[in-house]
């Protein structure tokens, strides 16, 4: 009876022994996925992915502020962090910028005459540059929220603002695709012609090519 229980245990003591390798003894098999197409009966989690199939991480969203706005169109954020944004509505009388600081809330800081602000830019001394729609006309805010006409050059649109080193704003416009260069004492003058119906964005580089 003993020499039976000890068989019994050893046989017990080698199939557990023996079971890892039991249950790993499978085929190998390889899932592949080449297109976007082969996922997109899955449901993507916190995963972006690309058209050639490749999978990243995707971004956080995250809501910073909500306006009675139906349209936002510019945004700019200057040195010290803090975002402006605006856009406005095509029956509005008026349209704001508001100012979102770092840690901050967010509010309206300034009021303008206008449908729409098409484009915002920022000076080295952190003032704030509007271009309003339909009169196509650049407003500066001043420290009290105060719009000061600063450049109309005489157009239909202006889509895009962008400053150089120097504090030189240039600005692209339509309907006649013209670039102007504004001094800081805002004296404006005709830079480039695109020859194109319209100039809607424009980047300096380092050497201060635009």
């Amino acid at each position: 009876m003993y020499k039976n229980s000890a068989l019994y245990r050893a046989a017990a003591l080698v199939l557990l022994a023996a079971a890892p390798y039991i249950c790993l003894a499978t085929d190998t098999r390889i899932w592949d996925q080449s297109d976007q197409s082969d996922f997109t009966k899955g449901t993507p989690k916190n995963i972006s992915i690309r058209s050639d199939g490749h999978i990243t991480l995707a971004p956080i969203l995250k809501e910073l502020d909500s306006t009675n706005v139906p349209y936002l169109w510019a945004i700019v954020q200057d040195s010290k962090g803090t975002l402006y944004y605006a856009g406005g509505a095509p029956t509005g009388a008026t349209t704001k910028i508001y100012a979102l600081p770092v840690n901050g809330k967010p509010k309206a800081i300034a009021e303008l005459t206008g449908l729409e602000i098409h484009s915002l830019a920022v000076d080295k001394e952190g003032r704030i540059y509007a271009a309003v729609l339909p009169d196509a006309k650049i407003y500066r805010i001043d420290n009290g929220g105060k719009p000061q006409l600063f450049f109309d050059p005489k157009c239909k649109y202006i889509w895009a603002m962008a400053f150089d080193k120097a504090g030189n704003l240039f600005v692209a416009t339509g309907d006649a695709g013209l670039i102007y260069k504004v001094t800081p004492d805002s004296k404006g003058a005709k830079f480039f012609d695109t020859e194109e119906t319209h100039a809607r964005s424009m980047i300096i580089d380092e050497a201060g090519n635009l």
